[in-house]
């Protein structure tokens, strides 16, 4: 198991362009750039930081049988061509569980292009709970029913 901790005391929950940080800054449990037939598989992802995973500007490669369990973005795709995330659970209360984007990462427009998600679990339980089996709601949702 990676267990990132969290988020760290310099990129708090307002990072960013907001506090003065800057883009890309975020802590990253994995962050891959520009890579080709990549494979991340049979991984537990703890406290991710700001992304458990980022891919960035990828092509060909594969997450499979990850389970993530973070306070931010649990796996971010961003600008990849031809990427399969099968078999993954990605608890996330508080932000994006699994997202597609299409940024200006590599200082120039480009497309997710050729994505496929499947057999794949996405929940909102409170951090922690998910991992030991609980699978508590978070407070808002509680408040909510």
């Amino acid at each position: 198991m990676i267990d990132g901790e969290g988020l760290t005391k310099r990129d708090t929950e307002k990072a960013g362009n907001v506090q003065g940080g800057s883009i890309g800054t975020g802590d990253k449990a994995i962050a891959l750039k520009q890579c080709r037939n990549v494979t991340i598989r049979d991984i537990t992802i703890f406290r991710g930081g700001h992304f458990a995973i980022i891919v960035t500007g990828c092509e060909i490669g594969t997450i499979d049988n990850v389970t993530i369990a973070t306070n931010r973005d649990g796996i971010d795709i961003d600008c990849c061509k031809y990427l399969t995330v099968s078999n993954t659970k990605v608890n996330t209360p508080n932000d994006d569980a699994i997202v597609l984007k299409s940024s200006y990462a590599l200082k120039r427009p480009v497309l997710c292009e050729h994505i496929l998600i499947t057999n794949c679990i996405v929940t909102g339980y409170k951090l922690g709970t998910f991992l030991d089996g609980n699978g508590r709601h978070t407070y808002q949702e509680c408040v909510a029913e």
